[in-house]
């Protein structure tokens, strides 16, 4: 609900946020968001290093003053765009946790993961860009650590559930999570080093099939 306040007739929402100001907060947004994909498609295709701010003021459209009224250096950018690419991981487990069975979140949140890397050219270069740096900065590397440590306890999580429900035997969680960890990512490298010809889906099919057959418990198996 809006109401008019005072004779200037400036519509403010019941926060008292003016309209305009937020309307001004939403360019802001906009406009940030423009650099950071302007940014990922930069550092997807030259990597961070080779990567200038006159690169990323070029893909923007925008100009070196709006880009620097934003971020201060490069530097900002990469950081603000590890965390925008956390959110990214973040959402896909959104969709994953949904799946009810949390044996078939295993093997179709693996598929999911994989499937959203490599239709998103982008995204596993990023990928690949901040595990590199992350072995050079400890910024990075902390923030890379933490995302993944976020990851490994959800899938811990799934493991825990389908435990719980009699679906698999309780073996060393903590290091199958790891393992799958390590499946998925491998399969992606394997993948761009095929020249994209890789079945991707049948080799991870395949690796859930043997891998769910040593878990699973013996009726199920």
């Amino acid at each position: 609900m809006c109401g008019v306040d005072g004779p200037t007739g400036v519509e403010r929402t019941e926060s008292g946020r003016t309209e305009t100001g937020m309307a001004e907060h939403r360019t802001r947004d906009a406009r940030r968001q423009q650099i950071l994909d302007a940014a990922m498609r930069c550092y997807s295709r030259k990597g961070y290093h080779a990567t200038t701010m006159e690169d990323i003021t070029h893909e923007s459209g925008l100009t070196k003053g709006g880009i620097y009224w934003h971020f201060s250096s490069k530097w900002q950018i990469f950081i603000e765009m590890l965390r925008e690419h956390r959110k990214v991981h973040m959402a896909l487990w959104d969709r994953i946790e949904s799946i009810e069975a949390r044996h078939d979140a295993l093997i179709e949140g693996g598929l999911l993961f994989l499937r959203e890397h490599i239709e998103n050219r982008w995204l596993a270069k990023i990928c690949s860009e901040i595990a590199v740096e992350a072995t050079r900065n400890e910024e990075v590397r902390l923030e890379y650590q933490s995302m993944f440590a976020e990851i490994r306890w959800k899938i811990h999580e799934l493991f825990e559930t389908a435990c719980g429900e009699g679906a698999i035997r309780r073996l060393d969680f903590p290091n199958l999570t790891v393992a799958l960890i390590a499946a998925v990512e491998g399969i992606l490298d394997q993948y761009w080093l095929s020249g994209e010809t890789l079945d991707y889906e049948s080799v991870w099919r395949a690796f859930c099939s043997a891998f769910l057959g040593g878990i699973l418990r013996r009726e199920d198996a």
